[in-house]
């Protein structure tokens, strides 16, 4: 038992959510997530709250996928004796759970007039689960941006207010939950004749954070607009105590114990720009992202052993993430009625060097998007306009050679970071 919760306490990896991966809605992902500063559906309080003053209520809903098509690693250490292993050789398997999302978004006023005080809300959750919190060992080579990013439910408040002479503001929050458990046990040696049996207790506890977000735009003669937007820092942190009395090895019980911590998904803080141009009928889009990675502490579970601390012990893993901006361009283009749209967004890695014993597979990546949009009353059933958005995203990781230091690390003596994803989905609007 006391093997099994080890091995389940290894690590945690980094889990970027669904906006941060590939967007919310069809249509910020067929622009790369360029537009920060418009909004063609109701997920607006995900990309700025202060654009929902510039909106009418409405409300959408659909669905966000993705697939991914990694490069599997061939001959390569497997184990390691740095983490108790053997020196062993083989494949690794590095396929990532797929993604498919349920996401709703809606805005509604709250008093009369063209640009009133408005709220809004956006949720996302996977169709078939509301989480799937899980760890993941760092020393196995494992696409860490990707692993689980979707594998969890959002939801993000906020609420605007128009200021006047085209200034509009916007405060919000993303909700999210942290962990912890306090595991007990008790397992006295036993044999024939001498029975004596084992006990186990396990309390845990799940409570709602939040980080605040807030934004503010302005815009001139309803073709140029402006946009700043910040979002906190989002870290699911889980805590376990373990306290365990073993009689196994010895006939007097010996206690085992540790405290342990892991950030089961990390979102960065991050600031936003960004800007919208109406320029020969074209709509054009531009952000930049800046993501404060050089907060996060790891994606490994740390240990801490109150007991045997000469002889059990963690070394630190070197985990300096590095600071990130993130360029953005998109452009929608109308065709009566509907309209094509086409992005493009530069994203580098913000993971460390991985020559030494770690593996958190990352590469700068290339993302081109395109979407299609267009209006509907599904022959005549309708009384007003619904809006179809689709898009098609591709994610190019940037083939990046990694060669190891020792050829005894796991991952020895060196594998290529390649591969692709390909994201999907549709997203219906309508007018409240």
């Amino acid at each position: 038992m006391y093997k099994i919760l080890l091995v389940l306490l290894v690590s945690s990896q980094v889990k970027a959510d669904l906006s941060s991966t590939y967007g919310f809605g069809s249509s910020t992902a067929a622009l790369a997530n360029a537009n920060r500063a418009y909004s063609y559906d109701a997920y607006t309080v995900e990309r700025n709250t202060a654009l929902m003053s510039y909106d009418g209520s409405r409300t959408s809903f659909g669905i966000v996928g993705g697939v991914d098509f990694f490069s599997d690693i061939s001959s390569v250490q497997l184990d390691s004796t740095y983490i108790g292993g053997s020196s062993s050789y083989g494949d690794v398997n590095t396929d990532v759970p797929d993604t498919l999302n349920f996401v709703f978004g809606s805005i509604w006023s709250l008093s009369h007039g063209e640009r009133a005080w408005r709220v809004g809300v956006t949720f996302s959750t996977p169709i078939d689960k509301l989480t799937e919190p899980s760890t993941q060992d760092p020393y196995e080579p494992q696409y860490v941006m990707y692993g689980s990013d979707t594998q969890r439910t959002s939801l993000l408040v906020g609420s605007s207010l128009y200021l006047g002479k085209g200034w509009t503001a916007g405060l919000g929050a993303h909700y999210y939950l942290v962990q912890a458990a306090t595991f007990k046990a008790r397992m006295p040696s036993s044999s024939v004749g001498t029975p004596k049996t084992s006990t186990a207790n396990l309390k845990a506890t799940v409570k709602p954070s939040f980080a605040p977000t807030f934004g503010f735009a302005w815009e001139e003669k309803d073709h140029h607009r402006l946009s700043l937007n910040y979002v906190g820092e989002r870290n699911g942190k889980i805590k376990l105590q373990n306290d365990a009395s073993m009689g196994i090895v010895s006939p007097s019980s010996v206690p085992v114990g540790f405290d342990a911590s892991a950030s089961l998904f990390y979102d960065p803080e991050t600031w936003s720009v960004g800007g919208w141009h109406v320029l020969g009928g074209w709509d054009w889009h531009w952000a930049v992202d800046y993501e404060k990675w050089s907060r996060f502490d790891g994606s490994y579970m740390k240990l801490y052993f109150r007991t045997f601390q000469g002889s059990l012990t963690q070394y630190p893993v070197d985990t300096q993430y590095r600071d990130i901006w993130v360029p953005r361009i998109g452009v929608r283009i109308p065709y009566g009625e509907s309209g094509w749209s086409i992005g493009y967004a530069y994203r580098p890695t913000p993971v460390p060097d991985q020559s030494g014993e770690t593996n958190f597979l990352d590469a700068d990546r290339d993302i081109l998007s395109t979407g299609y949009d267009f209006k509907t009353r599904f022959g005549g059933l309708l009384e007003s306009d619904v809006t179809i958005q689709s898009h098609l995203q591709y994610q190019r990781l940037r083939t990046k050679t990694v060669t190891k230091t020792s050829s005894t690390q796991i991952g020895a003596t060196g594998y290529k970071i390649e591969g692709y994803v390909v994201s999907y989905g549709i997203t219906l609007s309508a007018g409240l």
